[in-house]
């Protein structure tokens, strides 16, 4: 397997997965971003976002006035987090297309 490949497919049934498993490690990730400080207003970087778990979390911390954009080098997986975050109603988060090995998509780029 080279670093470019994802071990999992990149649809529906991996964002089910992977909503799953946040259920098993969301407390986690909130003592994480707790210990951290983050703080509302700050801007968050969710890089790898996938079904946008973390991305929630985030968003949740940094409230209306601050952001958080998950970067997913899947456009499926990007597009349907993007779905998810407006059926949501969340208006500090969005997903974009990028590389997270070269930040590419994390600066500026089109929201799916």
């Amino acid at each position: 397997m080279t670093t470019t490949q994802y071990l999992f497919h990149q649809d529906e049934a991996e964002d089910r997965r992977l909503r799953a498993q946040s259920g098993l490690l969301d407390d986690t990730t909130a003592e994480l971003f707790d210990h951290v400080g983050l703080q509302p207003g700050w801007r968050v970087l969710d890089l790898g976002s996938g079904a946008g778990n973390v991305a929630y979390l985030a968003a949740e911390r940094v409230g209306p006035n601050g952001s958080v954009v998950g970067i997913d080098r899947d456009r499926s997986t990007a597009e349907r987090a993007q779905a998810d975050a407006r059926r949501r109603g969340r208006t500090n988060v969005e997903f974009r297309v990028g590389d997270a090995r070269t930040l590419e998509g994390a600066t500026r780029g089109p929201t799916p």
